[in-house]
């Protein structure tokens, strides 16, 4: 609810949408792993939609070690299938409330593990993640990012179809 005193420079900050959100919120250096397993519907396309913060307090992004990522993995075996999104050296260490989705039609019909992956060495890095949901036959355009009130992003479908499938929030 915004409310959280971290550890890290940052003050409290509000949820994107909605009232919560989920932080990672590393004491000491490592790996954090937010995740849930998730039914992609049957459907001609599904997509992945979240919001996330991320507040990078190191000298940059750096894989492996301070990164912050996205990924699908298979439930039975947590192996990987697929990593949708990540951060890359040379981005903006601090994001405020960006839109993204993910094409994840290849596992419609499948239960896959969602993974939110927060990863730091350098210095204190939060992510934020917030309004997760699989929308079923919308569109995500390939390789880029959602921002919220773009027609690429289909909002107003994209939301009714949320609560269609059924939020991960």
């Amino acid at each position: 609810d915004g409310t959280l005193a971290h550890d890290s420079p940052d003050g409290p900050i509000a949820a994107c949408g909605g009232t919560y959100s989920a932080i990672s919120n590393p004491i000491n250096p490592g790996s954090r792993t937010i995740f849930q397993d998730v039914a992609i519907p049957a459907a001609p396309s599904a997509t992945l939609r979240w919001t996330d913060i991320i507040r990078n307090h190191g000298t940059s992004f750096v894989h492996p070690g301070q990164e912050f990522r996205v990924e699908i993995r298979d439930p039975s075996d947590n192996s990987l299938l697929a990593k949708v999104f990540s951060t890359n050296p040379g981005d903006a260490p601090f994001q405020p409330c960006t839109a993204r989705c993910a094409d994840v039609s290849a596992y419609a019909g499948q239960t896959v593990r969602v993974n939110f992956v927060q990863e730091d060495s350098l210095n204190y890095f939060n992510a934020h993640i917030d309004d997760v949901c699989v929308t079923t036959n919308d569109t995500c355009p390939t390789g880029a990012c959602c921002e919220l009130g773009t027609a690429a992003c289909v909002l107003n479908q994209a939301e009714a179809n949320c609560e269609a499938v059924g939020g991960i929030y």
